[in-house]
């Protein structure tokens, strides 16, 4: 059975994760958070082509947290050897195969919804969350990165927290206003970084963040 949910305006192109059946929308994003983005993704970019073993993924890939929720992180590492056709043999200097990565487009009218007119105007009918898996990842990512936004509400980042913490997910929080990172294992307390550290992230070995490049000034 679908759902009709109100479609404003505002929503037809914006990110979403699927949190406990409904449909829940992120804040936009600035410039300022879409340009450290920029610069996050092109380092870890850099990692994943000296460390072979390594995928890096940017926005709008979904994955399937432990809950049966589904995350987009801004960013995200992956070990390529959970992917299908990936075997542990796989290491440098050996073909590795491609990961098998399905991205759902934007536009939230061109996937598994349509659109009808009701008598409160023009409304998204949703199709059950079964229907939402061709285009995620049946799994979680090994290492989150998530850029604060100034929309983001406190029960939305709450709420991802615990869905990282809960799947064993790495977090790496990253807070461009307070120039601090945050990095949060799902076995021991978090860690925050100033600006002028360069924190370590325990399961990629080698990558090493260097925070000051993440900011514009």
């Amino acid at each position: 059975m679908g759902r009709e949910t109100p479609l404003r305006r505002d929503q037809e192109w914006r990110r979403w994760e699927l949190v406990d059946g409904e449909l829940e929308f992120t804040s936009p994003a600035d410039p300022p958070h879409e340009e450290a983005l920029e610069r996050l993704i092109t380092y870890l970019f850099g990692f994943c082509r000296a460390q072979r073993e390594w995928a890096c993924l940017a926005s709008n890939v979904v994955f399937t947290m432990l809950s049966g929720n589904l995350r987009m992180p801004d960013t995200s590492l992956v070990r390529k050897m959970r992917f299908p056709g990936e075997t542990p043999s796989s290491r440098r200097g050996h073909p590795i195969a491609k990961p098998r990565v399905v991205v759902p487009p934007c536009e939230l009218d061109t996937w598994t919804h349509r659109c009808e007119l009701t008598d409160e105007g023009l409304a998204l009918v949703l199709k059950p969350p079964r229907e939402l898996t061709t285009g995620k990842v049946d799994f979680p990512p090994d290492v989150a990165f998530e850029i604060r936004s100034p929309g983001d509400r406190p029960s939305q980042e709450g709420g991802k927290r615990k869905d990282y913490q809960e799947s064993g997910v790495t977090q790496v929080w990253i807070d461009l206003e307070k120039r601090l990172t945050e990095v949060v294992y799902s076995d021991r307390p978090p860690q925050c970084f100033s600006e002028d550290q360069a924190p370590l992230i325990d399961q990629a070995r080698g990558l090493s963040l260097d925070l000051r490049s993440l900011y514009l000034t």
